[in-house]
């Protein structure tokens, strides 16, 4: 009975206002789909490290130690109590003819492993790739050692494993897999069963030993700041979807009010009344989240493929998407939630309706004597604003925005009025539409004032974040000539002949040679870029140390950190530091703090490459940096240096210091595009608040319209008086959310500095102030284009009987 019910008397108007109702659901359905893509970040981060983990098969331990240790180390970990199972494990990055891949195996012998997919990997045979690399042939392999050999690949690997590490994977026995490494000074063993720690650590010498289930924390840590950076638009994307259901809701009471009170006089219930309002939020927001979980599952392959490779290359692996069950039921409930919560305002209103309203005529919304400006929401809103720091401070500021925007809606009215007031004989009939319903002009105006202070917050961030990062970088251009296997905007893990350095430097017209490379390495939850550097490096890393800092470094006395590895492992200069991952053990002073960026949370720790081969096994390079005399010829020099990479087997690539840094700054423009993507989700939920309420308006004022025309008003009359109201809306939301949007960019600034190591340089952007007002505008266009094909469309006497 009460389905019945609420079929008739909510179903029913829904069918009947599809536009209205289908701006909600999309509004809802914007809103959740953005809360799937970017939480799609960290669980597809999680999932690619469980992925990985489950080639380690329940493997409790990894432990790393120098190659001539490894049997005296296998036979004492084994003795261990409650270790059930040791194994030796590869997994290095290698070049397969041109594509990057990883190389994997683990060894065939012992107890312990459980997963299929370590099974799988345990009983491969000769070399099987992932779906990403060549199925057969003879290719040339080319690990971190810099070594190339020639390699039958034997069909592709067991279904477990093709699509592990983005389908970029090789699989190969053991024996197959070290003559393809090539020589390295340490080895991997995996460690199987509940052994104690402690005890594990005193017969494991000076072997490094990380806890296996650690790679899955390192994941979502690395990527936990691209996720915090871009949460809030996923965020503000529901408080726009919101504020759309809630001027759905505000327009239904008021078109309504009559049956309501009709319903109040017959005998119905504040309760029947009340919960008949939320279960239509309720539909509207189930059914929008619906189509949310859709568009969302849709936009988190768009983010992933969009995720610069560095972070990519920090976790060890490339993301693959995920987006689990369990994260769609949330956002599901999420989006309901949301919905009822902002028909909470509209419900109470339609409880205060009396029966008398039944017999009163359609006067408008008679709220508009009764709203009064609240003082104390605009002081909350303020101190809301100003008093909240770290990480609170970002969601305290739209809380904050949110209650001003309550506090002072007959102040935002006023203001619309006042616009479309100037705008000649239109604007004095839209003044008319625009003081019959305020409370849908203030809801309106707030879904764009919030969306381009988004815009302008968000926007003015990402362009100081590439502005601090372009700057950084510009430490490149000191490098001539930069050689390696891949572009800048990537990470390059597969090494280059050693004795190049030597062939470089005797080339006529070279002033002097400078190279790095670079493992990740792990140190409890985080994850930790090691890079061994020969000379005086370019890259900012350790350029943006002082001279002394990089002397001291290259001289093997100590080591320059990133601000972001001070601020997470807090250490200062002249603090001593293991190394993480050194084998042995590795102990430096900090001789300096660069502000230079890095992608995962750990960031970087720059030693002298002596000291890296010697701890890592790895003498081989992974850039080199040319610097030439002043009176040099690059055309020669650039000639000789192809002559001598021509000799290697690999894809090598030299670019200038021009080029070089090009390919740097694209890194930074993809979270631009992320950026982009996004925005323009919520901008085009606020061009739908405009259109719902331009509708809204235009069937009010049907009779208005038509009286006009019979009386000699053009059509031309008609457009504008909409085209007003429109641009009015548009103009007072663009302008109070610039202005917000200005102090929300200061507090995202000051912010992001204080929870991150990202010392980003604060700067007010007026491109982006003038953008806003722009974006306004265009929202008014577009929000304005389908009423006036209504009302140009209206048939005067048809309208006249209604």
């Amino acid at each position: 009975m009460r389905f019945d019910r609420f079929r008739l008397l909510h179903l029913r108007r829904l069918r009947e206002h599809r536009m209205r109702t289908a701006v909600s659901v999309l509004g809802i359905a914007s809103g959740v789909g953005l809360i799937v893509a970017m939480s799609s970040l960290l669980t597809s981060a999680t999932a690619t490290a469980n992925a990985t983990v489950a080639l380690l098969g329940g493997a409790r331990y990894e432990v790393t130690v120098a190659a001539a240790d490894l049997d005296r180390a296998r036979d004492a970990i084994a003795g261990v109590e409650g270790v059930e199972g040791v194994r030796r494990f590869v997994e290095v990055p290698v070049m397969v003819d041109g594509d990057q891949g990883w190389l994997v195996a683990l060894e065939d012998r012992g107890d312990g492993a459980t997963t299929r997919q370590a099974q799988a990997l345990a009983s491969t045979t000769g070399v099987r790739t992932g779906s990403a690399l060549p199925a057969s042939g003879r290719h040339v392999f080319t690990g971190p050692t810099g070594e190339p050999t020639v390699a039958q690949i034997a069909g592709r690997a067991d279904p477990e494993l093709q699509d592990r590490y983005g389908g970029r994977f090789a699989a190969a026995d053991l024996d197959t897999a070290l003559g393809l490494r090539g020589h390295a000074g340490t080895e991997t063993l995996l460690v199987y069963g509940q052994p104690d720690a402690a005890a594990l650590a005193a017969v494991a010498g000076d072997a490094d030993i990380r806890e296996a289930s650690n790679r899955v924390v390192q994941a979502r840590n690395t990527i936990n700041v691209l996720f915090t950076s871009l949460s809030i638009l996923g965020a503000m994307g529901l408080v726009v979807g919101g504020f759309l259901l809630f001027n759905t809701m505000n327009m239904t009471v008021l078109d309504r009010r009559h049956e309501i009170a009709s319903l109040r006089a017959l005998g119905g219930s504040r309760r029947t009344i009340l919960t008949g309002v939320l279960a239509e939020a309720a539909t509207l927001g189930a059914v929008g989240s619906a189509l949310g979980l859709v568009l969302g599952a849709a936009l988190a392959r768009s983010v992933i493929a969009t995720v610069p490779d560095a972070f990519a290359r920090a976790i060890g692996t490339p993301l693959q998407t995920s987006v689990p069950a369990t994260l769609l039921v949330v956002a599901w409930l999420l989006g309901v939630a949301t919905a009822m919560a902002s028909a909470i305002v509209p419900a109470r209103r339609a409880l205060r309706i009396e029966p008398l309203e039944a017999l009163r005529p359609d006067v408008g919304d008679p709220s508009e004597h009764r709203v009064t400006g609240r003082l104390w929401l605009i002081g909350l809103g303020v101190a809301l604003f100003v008093i909240p720091r770290g990480q609170l401070a970002v969601g305290a500021a739209i809380a904050g925005l949110l209650c001003i925007a309550a506090g002072a809606a007959p102040l935002i009215t006023a203001m619309t009025v006042v616009i479309v007031r100037r705008l000649g004989t239109s604007g004095e009939l839209a003044t008319t539409a625009l003081k019959r319903s305020p409370r849908r002009v203030w809801g309106t105006t707030t879904v764009v004032m919030v969306a381009v202070a988004i815009a302008v917050a968000t926007t003015g961030m990402a362009i100081n974040i590439r502005d601090t990062s372009n700057e950084n970088l510009s430490t490149t251009l000191h490098t001539d000539f930069w050689i390696g296997t891949t572009t800048g905007d990537t990470i390059a893990l597969v090494g280059l002949p050693p004795a190049w350095t030597s062939e470089f430097e005797a080339i006529p017209g070279v002033r002097s040679v400078a190279a790095s490379t670079w493992i990740p390495a792990e140190s409890g939850p985080h994850i930790v870029g090691i890079s061994g550097v020969y000379g005086d490096s370019a890259y900012p890393f350790s350029r943006l140390a002082s001279d002394d800092a990089r002397a001291q470094m290259a001289a093997g006395d100590g080591a320059i950190v990133l601000k972001q590895t001070a601020l997470t492992f807090d250490l200062e200069v002249g603090d001593v530091i293991d190394i993480p991952g050194a084998t042995p053990t590795l102990r430096l002073p900090i001789v300096a703090i660069s502000d230079a960026i890095a992608p995962g949370s750990g960031g970087m720790i720059n030693i002298s490459h002596d000291l890296f081969a010697t701890h890592y096994g790895i003498s081989s390079f992974a850039r080199y940096e040319i610097q030439l005399e002043p009176d040099a010829d690059p055309a020669a020099v650039r000639e000789q240096l192809d002559r001598i990479t021509a000799t290697a087997r690999l894809p090598i690539q030299t670019f200038t210091g021009e080029e070089f840094l090009g390919d740097l700054r694209r890194s930074a423009d993809q979270i631009l595009v992320l950026v982009a993507m996004m925005l323009l989700v919520i901008v085009t939920c606020a061009a739908i608040a405009l259109l719902n309420t331009l509708l809204a308006s235009t069937l009010e004022r049907t009779n208005e319209f038509a009286a006009l025309r019979a009386i000699g008003a053009t059509k031309r009359r008609i457009l504008t008086s909409v085209a007003a109201e429109a641009l009015a809306i548009g103009l007072t939301g663009a302008i109070l959310g610039a202005l917000a949007g200005s102090a929300y960019h200061a507090i995202f600034v000051r912010t992001f500095r204080t929870t991150t190591a990202f010392d980003i340089d604060y700067a007010f952007s007026p491109a982006a102030f003038a953008a806003a007002i722009i974006t306004g505008v265009a929202i008014a266009a577009a929000g304005a284009v389908l009423p006036c094909r209504r009302a140009n469309r209206l048939n005067i006497l048809d309208a006249l009987a209604r």
